[in-house]
């Protein structure tokens, strides 16, 4: 195999990761809108089973963990795939978008948190309601222990620098 053909099947199989990523980003907010769905539908019905809605926060903040990480590897790609276009001497999307950045990036992340943390945040609201009933206490214990997996969403959905 030649070289040169090695390069160009390296350069789609880059391509072809990147593609994977920013489709990915659909079923993510697909899988947010079913959770949501789901647990708004278990949260109106009597009995304990409307507890359950005390979960959702912990998967919302495994789907966030998880979205941190599927942006990460679609920077770290996007940059490979620029380090390529440099190599080559070849003026492809990559360098054209790094020559006209916009003053913002990341807007995929900024909605997702904002949306992980609305939707964490009338989970939450729901639950203390109905635990109040009981035990003022309780509702109180698992709010705060709400409160920390909301902190954790908002950390792992961060505009820092993302690992």
């Amino acid at each position: 195999m030649k070289l040169e053909r090695l390069a160009e099947m390296d350069y789609e199989a880059a391509q072809s990761e990147k593609r994977d990523k920013l489709n990915g980003r659909l079923q993510v907010w697909s899988l947010l809108i079913a959770l949501v769905g789901a647990f708004g539908l278990a949260s109106v019905q009597s009995g304990s089973i409307a507890y359950i809605v005390g979960v959702l926060p912990l998967l919302v903040a495994c789907l966030a963990r998880y979205v941190r990480h599927s942006e990460a590897v679609l920077d770290q790609v996007k940059e490979y795939l620029f380090q390529k276009e440099l190599e080559l001497k070849y003026t492809g999307y990559e360098c054209w978008r790094v020559k006209h950045k916009q003053a913002k990036s990341g807007e995929h992340l900024r909605a997702f948190r904002s949306c992980a943390v609305l939707i964490d945040v009338i989970a939450t609201g729901s639950l203390a309601i109905r635990l109040a009933e009981h035990s003022i206490v309780l509702s109180v214990v698992v709010v705060f222990l709400e409160a920390l997996v909301i902190c954790l969403t908002c950390y792992w959905l961060s505009d820092t620098k993302r690992k």
